[in-house]
């Protein structure tokens, strides 16, 4: 697949040079090969948590400028956000932010320099802990009502139920 490297428009096998902006086109099956061949590392083509944003215009905005200067980002909604965003237009759980490690300090360089602040990395690490302590107690607390409260609310039913049947098939036999 031949791709123009100024304004990535895609062209198919036979052009030579963009129409719009008049470059010679780039093989991108070439140049991948190549491009692969030199990765000594493949730890450094790990997504690494750069930002989170409440705001879609914000992430969007973010996204923009990173991907002008060549950084790859990955969009992660948090818990249900896509659907919601899908349904109501918004994420009301916000979106993190990911960059390629090798890319990372760039990134947080534009960010900055754009004027908008990053949140402290160890910040974003303890809410993290303690979203997942809350899960763990969430979780606690359900299996305590189930167990405590509602299977035993099952238990008398079933019970209650099966003296009932009991008491009918009784007067039928009779």
């Amino acid at each position: 697949m031949l791709i123009c490297p100024k304004c990535k428009s895609e062209y198919r096998e036979g052009f030579k040079v963009c129409s719009d902006c008049k470059v010679d086109l780039i093989d991108v099956e070439e140049n991948y090969h190549i491009e692969s061949s030199n990765i000594e590392n493949d730890s450094e083509f790990e997504f690494v948590f750069l930002k989170n944003v409440f705001d879609g215009v914000e992430g969007d905005i973010i996204i923009s400028l990173l991907k002008s200067n060549n950084i790859s980002v990955f969009r992660k909604e948090k818990r249900s956000g896509q659907v919601l965003k899908l349904y109501s237009g918004r994420n009301f759980y916000g979106t993190d932010l990911y960059v390629f490690e090798h890319q990372l300090e760039k990134a947080k360089e534009i960010i900055e320099f754009a004027g908008i602040k990053l949140e402290d990395e160890q910040q974003k690490n303890e809410e993290r802990l303690d979203e997942k302590e809350h899960i763990k107690k969430t979780r606690f607390f359900r299996w305590f009502i189930i167990l405590f409260f509602i299977m035993p609310g099952a238990i008398i039913f079933v019970v209650a139920l099966i003296n009932i049947l009991l008491d009918l098939f009784r007067t039928f036999i009779k």
